[in-house]
C-alpha cells in the first residue's frame, strides 16, 4: 500500500505565484505584491519613487492630469490609491486644487483659464493667451513665477533690470515658447485622432 505525500495541484499553484512577479510600469523594477505605490484596476504598478514623479506630474500641469488616469491605459484611478502618493504638504495643495478644479469646470468660458500660485493656495480666472508670468496678489505670498516650469522668476520693481534678472526672465520665456510648441501638438493629435480612418 503506498500512500500519496503531496498534491500536484498545490505544487503547481505555489509554482505559478513565484513565476508571477510585478514589476514598475515605468522603471521595470520588481515590486511586492503589496507595495505601497500606485496601482490601477487593470493591474498595472508604479513603484514608490515612480509614484512621486507622477504625483509632480499631476501638480505640474493639473488641468491635463486630472482625472487621474493611468499612464499606460489610461483608466481612471481610485483617487485614494493617488492620495496616499501625498506628502501632508501635498494633501492641503490637492485638496485646494481638486476644488479649484470643480470650480472652474462650472464657471470657465471657452477662452478662460484657471491659473493658480505654485507657491500659495491663491488662483485667479485670466483669458486664455494671458502671459504665463503668474503676479500673485495673495497678501502673504506676493511671488512671481513661471506657470509652467513653476518656479520663481526675478521680481523686477525698478523700470531697470540687472543682467542676471533679465537672464532668468529670458528662461521662462523659452518655458512660454515650448508650452505653446506643446499646446499646438497636442491640438494637432487630438485633431488626428477625430479624423476617420480612410481605409475603414
Amino acid at each position: 500500500m503506498t500512500t500519496r505525500t503531496g498534491s500536484p495541484h498545490l505544487t503547481s499553484t505555489a509554482t505559478k505565484s513565484k513565476n508571477k512577479t510585478i514589476t514598475c510600469g515605468a522603471c521595470g523594477g520588481d515590486l511586492e505584491p503589496d507595495h505601497p505605490g500606485i496601482q490601477c484596476l487593470q493591474g498595472h504598478h508604479y513603484c514608490t519613487e515612480c509614484s512621486t514623479h507622477i504625483v509632480r506630474l499631476v501638480f505640474s500641469e493639473p488641468e491635463n492630469y486630472i482625472p487621474l488616469r493611468c499612464l499606460e491605459c489610461h483608466i481612471e484611478l481610485i483617487s485614494s490609491v493617488f492620495e496616499r502618493q501625498l506628502t501632508p504638504d501635498q494633501v492641503e495643495i490637492y485638496n485646494c486644487l481638486m476644488l479649484r478644479l470643480a470650480f472652474a469646470k462650472n464657471f470657465l468660458g471657452e477662452d478662460e483659464r484657471l491659473d493658480d500660485c505654485p507657491f500659495c493656495t491663491n488662483a485667479i480666472i485670466r483669458n486664455i493667451n494671458a502671459s504665463y508670468i503668474f503676479y500673485c496678489d495673495h497678501p502673504e505670498c506676493g511671488k512671481v513665477s513661471c506657470l509652467i516650469c513653476r518656479k520663481a522668476c526675478p521680481k523686477i520693481e525698478d523700470d531697470y533690470a540687472t543682467d542676471e534678472e533679465i537672464a532668468e526672465m529670458e528662461k521662462h520665456f523659452k518655458c512660454a515658447e515650448l508650452a505653446d510648441d506643446k499646446h499646438e501638438l497636442d491640438r494637432y493629435v487630438e485633431l488626428g485622432q477625430k479624423m476617420p480612418c480612410p481605409t475603414c
